[in-house]
């Protein structure tokens, strides 16, 4: 005689356990849940991949040429014969499909993130660049003759200076609008900003101060196994603000002017 789950003294595995209210239908809405919250993960999963949407400007970089270089020497070893412009033009050509593939499947939800902004991207890991730059500030000032001294450094990163340079420069959110280690082979308003900002909080402080200049100098890292030597530090992105162009530059975005006083008249 078969068995039945009344026969056994238990009941239907659909039936309600004694005491508990009966479960009711599951529906449809736990499935469709799932597939939206699956079809969320897949597509910021689209926008955080590695996309290599690259252009001309990021293989201006020295590391992307030393890195041609490597393509082109392994390929070299499997058999392959090129140069560094033709697998430029191999690159270019792949980072133009990637970045055409990647608008266009972000296109149709753009609305979307920018309704809920959820369209904001972060690096999540940090890079290894073996040219970084190396933050430098110098002043000269104004002597009693009225000729102006050399360069004297204020500020070399990191940690080498005045103290409240020291403190404010290296402050994180200060640092990201100047830090080199970024996709800015050329600097912008906000380095130059950055300059203005700089050199009017040196000249409040010193008086004495008549010309600053700021600039990132280049250094190159050598890893452990590379025997090639590092070279002296290369001078780029100078900036130079002197007195009447801090007041003028502050005067255009409405600064006070006073703070910036030219040497000899009082604030």
């Amino acid at each position: 005689m078969p068995c039945s789950w009344s026969a056994m003294g238990s009941s239907s595995p659909d039936a309600p356990s004694p005491g508990l209210p009966a479960r009711a239908p599951r529906g449809p809405w736990p499935s469709i849940r799932a597939l939206l919250i699956l079809g969320v993960l897949l597509f910021q999963a689209r926008l955080a991949a590695p996309w290599p949407d690259l252009d001309r400007r990021d293989l201006s970089y020295q590391l992307a040429q030393d890195e041609l270089d490597s393509g082109v020497a392994l390929l070299a070893r499997l058999g392959i014969s090129t140069t560094r412009q033709a697998l430029s033009q191999d690159v270019l050509r792949l980072g133009q499909l990637a970045s055409r593939t990647k608008h266009a499947s972000r296109a149709p939800f753009g609305p979307l993130l920018r309704l809920t902004g959820t369209g904001q991207a972060w690096g999540l890991f940090a890079y290894p660049d073996p040219y970084a730059g190396r933050l430098v500030i110098a002043a000269r000032r104004l002597q009693a003759d009225g000729s102006l001294t050399p360069w004297q450094e204020l500020y070399r990163a990191h940690g080498q200076g005045e103290a409240w340079l020291c403190t404010v420069l290296e402050y994180r959110r200060v640092r990201g609008v100047y830090d080199d280690n970024g996709d800015r082979p050329k600097p912008g308003i906000f380095y130059d900003r950055f300059a203005d900002w700089i050199a009017a909080e040196i000249m409040v402080r010193e008086p004495d101060v008549a010309e600053v200049q700021v600039r990132l100098d280049r250094v190159t890292i050598r890893s452990p196994d590379d025997a090639r030597p590092a070279g002296a530090e290369t001078p780029g992105k100078v900036r130079r603000r002197d007195r009447a162009q801090v007041a003028e530059r502050l005067a255009l975005r409405g600064g006070a002017l006073m703070a910036v006083a030219p040497i000899g008249v009082a604030p």
